[in-house]
C-alpha cells in the first residue's frame, strides 16, 4: 500500500509532559495553571493515577487511535528526547529549522518577516508532479511569513485573512465568510482552530467524502513548544486527523494512520 498524502500537523505549545503522561496535576488550577474551569470538574475528567490512563483520558484519539495503529516518539522517560537547535524557545525559530531543516541565527524574533529560507513545502511545490498540490492552513497569520507565500506560491489560508479561493460559494461557504469578517477577534494574530477546520473540510471534502484532514497551530506564549506530524497512509481515500489531538473528528468515524513524531 503506498501513501497518497503526507500531512504535517503542529501543535504549537504543546508539551511532551502532557502527550505522555496527561493532565498536570499541579496545573489544574487558576494560580498555577490560568485554568478557569472548576478544578474539582477537571480533576473527575483528566486526572487518573495511572499515567498512561492519564493520557488517554486527556488524549482518547491519539492513544485509542494514532498510538494503536502508528507509532509515537518523544517519552522522554524513556530516553526518546529530541531538541531543537537554535537555542530559542518560541515558533518562529522553531519552524523555520523545521521546515529547512537547519536553524537560522538571524531569525530571532516572531516579527522576523518574510523567510529568507527554502522550506521543504516549498521545494515540493516547485517539483512538477507537486505543483499546486501542497496547501498550508494555519491559524497563524505569521505562517504567511514563514512559508513566504508570495515567492513560494503555496496554496495557504493562514489567520484572518480568507484567501479569494477560500470558500466555493455554497450558503456554508458564505455564512463562514460571514463569520470571519464579523466575529470578535480574541486575538488579531490568530483565527480560531474551528474556523480553520471547516476551511479544511470545504477544501478536501469534495476529493475526501468520508474522511477530513486539517493542519493547525496555534502560538501559545510562555510555554515549552512541542512538534507533532504525522503521515498518514490510507488505501482508497485521502489523509485523516481529528480537529485536535483531543478529539476523534465526528466526521471521520473510522480512520487509519501511520503516524511518527
Amino acid at each position: 500500500m503506498k501513501s497518497r498524502n503526507v500531512v504535517l500537523i503542529i501543535s504549537d505549545g504543546l508539551r511532551w509532559e502532557e502527550v505522555f503522561t496527561g493532565a498536570d496535576g499541579t496545573l489544574m488550577n487558576e494560580k498555577d495553571g490560568g485554568i478557569w474551569a472548576n478544578p474539582v470538574d477537571l480533576r473527575k475528567e483528566f486526572w487518573r493515577d495511572d499515567p498512561m490512563e492519564r493520557r488517554k483520558a486527556l488524549m482518547p484519539f491519539l492513544w485509542g487511535t494514532v498510538a494503536k495503529q502508528g507509532q509515537i516518539f518523544g517519552n522522554q522517560t524513556k530516553g526518546s528526547v529530541v531538541h531543537v537547535s537554535n537555542g530559542l524557545a518560541f515558533s518562529y525559530p522553531g519552524y523555520n529549522e523545521m521546515l529547512t531543516g537547519k536553524p537560522d541565527p538571524k531569525i530571532n524574533s516572531n516579527e522576523f518577516g518574510t523567510n529568507p529560507n527554502l522550506t521543504v513545502f516549498e521545494w515540493l511545490n516547485r517539483q512538477p508532479d507537486f505543483h499546486g498540490q501542497v496547501v498550508v492552513f494555519g491559524t497563524w497569520n505569521v505562517f504567511n511569513d514563514i512559508f513566504n507565500e508570495k515567492r513560494s506560491a503555496l496554496v495557504m489560508q493562514a489567520g484572518w485573512t480568507l484567501r479569494p479561493s477560500a470558500t466555493d460559494g455554497t450558503p456554508r461557504s458564505k455564512l463562514l465568510r460571514t463569520m470571519f469578517a464579523t466575529t470578535t477577534k480574541l486575538d488579531v494574530d490568530y483565527t480560531f482552530d474551528s474556523f480553520l477546520q471547516c476551511l479544511c473540510w470545504t477544501m478536501f471534502a469534495p476529493a475526501i467524502q468520508r474522511r477530513c484532514s486539517s493542519v493547525m497551530a496555534r502560538p501559545t506564549i510562555g510555554r515549552t513548544r512541542a512538534v507533532t506530524t504525522w503521515y498518514s497512509k490510507v488505501a482508497d481515500s485521502s489523509t485523516t486527523s481529528s480537529s485536535s489531538f483531543g478529539r476523534q473528528c465526528r466526521r471521520c468515524p473510522s480512520t487509519r494512520t501511520t503516524r511518527h513524531s
